[in-house]
C-alpha cells in the first residue's frame, strides 16, 4: 500500500502503472492519495512518497529527487509577461501554496527579484489544483521542477522567466519503516520508481 499526494499520482506514477503492473504481476498496488502524513509506524501504508526536507524520525528515507522553483502559468498568461519584468504582473493572480505560505516570499529572495502588485490572490492547498489553475489561465504559481518538466514539454505550463529557477532546500523522498527495504515488493517499487523519474522528468 503506498500513500501519495494527488499531483504525483495522478501525473507521474498512475500513467506508468500500467508498466509497473505488467512487469510484476505478482505485485498488488493499493494506492492512496493524500497530502496527510500517514503513520508508516502504526497505520496500515507500506511506503509514502513525500515532499519535504527529509526529517522523518525513526523512518527510513531516499531521496527520489531534489528541487528547484520557478514561476510558471498558461502559455498565452507567459507570452504576455515575457515582454515584462517580474515587478510588473498586473493584471494577474498570484497563486500561493497554504502548505508553503512562504514559498514566493522565499523564492524572491533566493532569485534577487521583487514581484510587482499582483491583479488578486489566490490561496489554495493542494498542489495539484494549483497547477490545475495556472493551466487553466487562474495565475502564476511556483512550479516545482524537476516533476513539472512534462507539462512544459507538452505546453500545458510555460515559464515567463525560465532563467529565473532557485534551488530550494526541499525533495521528493521515499519513506518506508525501518529493515522494510528489504522487502522484495518495496525495493522493486522504488527501483522502477526512480528509473521512471529519471526517463520522465529529468529532461525537458
Amino acid at each position: 500500500k503506498i500513500s501519495m499526494g494527488a499531483f504525483l499520482a495522478s501525473e507521474i506514477v498512475m500513467p506508468a502503472l500500467p508498466e509497473f503492473q505488467e512487469l510484476h504481476p505478482e505485485i498488488d498496488v493499493h494506492l492512496e492519495t493524500s497530502t496527510r502524513n500517514v503513520d508508516l509506524l502504526h497505520e496500515d501504508v507500506d511506503v509514502a512518497l513525500r515532499f519535504g526536507e527529509g526529517r522523518w524520525p525513526r523512518l527510513e528515507r531516499h531521496l527520489l529527487l531534489a528541487t528547484e522553483a520557478v514561476p510558471v502559468c498558461d502559455p498565452a498568461t507567459a507570452a504576455t509577461l515575457r515582454k515584462r519584468a517580474p515587478g510588473d504582473i498586473s493584471g494577474c493572480a498570484l497563486i500561493h501554496s497554504s502548505a508553503m505560505p512562504d514559498g514566493w516570499s522565499q523564492w524572491q529572495q533566493a532569485a534577487n527579484v521583487a514581484l510587482g502588485a499582483p491583479k488578486r490572490e489566490l490561496w489554495i492547498d493542494s498542489y495539484l489544483a494549483i497547477i490545475r489553475a495556472a493551466e487553466e489561465g487562474g495565475g502564476i504559481a511556483l512550479g516545482l521542477k524537476p516533476i513539472i518538466n512534462p507539462l512544459l514539454r507538452r505546453r500545458r505550463l510555460a515559464a515567463p522567466w525560465p532563467r529565473l529557477v532557485t534551488p530550494i532546500p526541499l525533495g521528493y523522498f521515499l519513506l518506508h519503516r525501518p529493515g522494510d527495504g528489504a522487502r522484495a515488493e518495496i525495493r522493486v517499487f522504488r527501483d522502477w520508481l526512480v528509473e521512471r523519474l529519471r526517463t520522465e522528468l529529468l529532461f525537458e
